[in-house]
C-alpha cells in the first residue's frame, strides 16, 4: 500500500498501490497521497492504480469523486486500473459514468496496462 513513481519505456508513471487495503480509511489515505503528488506536477501524468485484494466502499468512491473534480481530471493524462472485479467493477463503472472520464481503462494484466499507458 503505497504511492510511488515507476518508469516504463522511458516514461514516468505514478503507481498507486491499494493492494491489501482492508478499510475505507486505508484506501482514502492512498488516494490523498496520490492527489498531493499530482497537485505538485506540471502538466498531465500517467497513473496506474492496483486494487487487487482491496476493499471497495461507498466512502472511498465518494472521496474519489470529490478529488476527481478537484485534482484528477486536471492532472491525469491516462489511468490504467488493475484488480477491479465483482462489486468493485460495478463501483468502477459507476465512477466512470458519473465523472465522464474517458481516459481511464480497466485491465486484468499489468503488462497490457503499461503498454496502453505508454503508447
Amino acid at each position: 500500500m503505497e504511492v510511488k513513481w515507476i518508469e516504463y519505456k522511458g516514461k514516468k508513471i505514478l503507481f498507486s498501490n491499494y493492494e491489501g487495503c482492508k478499510t475505507s480509511e486505508e484506501m482514502i489515505s492512498i488516494l490523498y497521497q496520490e492527489a498531493e503528488i499530482l497537485r505538485k506536477q506540471n502538466g498531465k501524468t500517467l497513473v496506474m492504480a492496483n486494487y487487487e485484494k482491496s476493499f471497495g466502499s461507498s466512502e472511498y468512491m465518494s472521496a474519489l469523486k470529490d478529488i476527481s473534480h478537484e485534482v484528477l481530471k486536471e492532472k491525469i493524462e491516462r489511468t490504467a486500473t488493475l484488480g477491479i472485479t465483482g462489486v468493485k467493477e460495478a463501483l468502477f463503472k459507476s465512477y466512470i459514468f458519473f465523472t465522464g472520464q474517458k481516459n481511464v481503462k480497466l485491465f486484468y494484466d499489468k503488462d497490457e496496462a503499461l503498454e496502453w499507458l505508454t503508447k
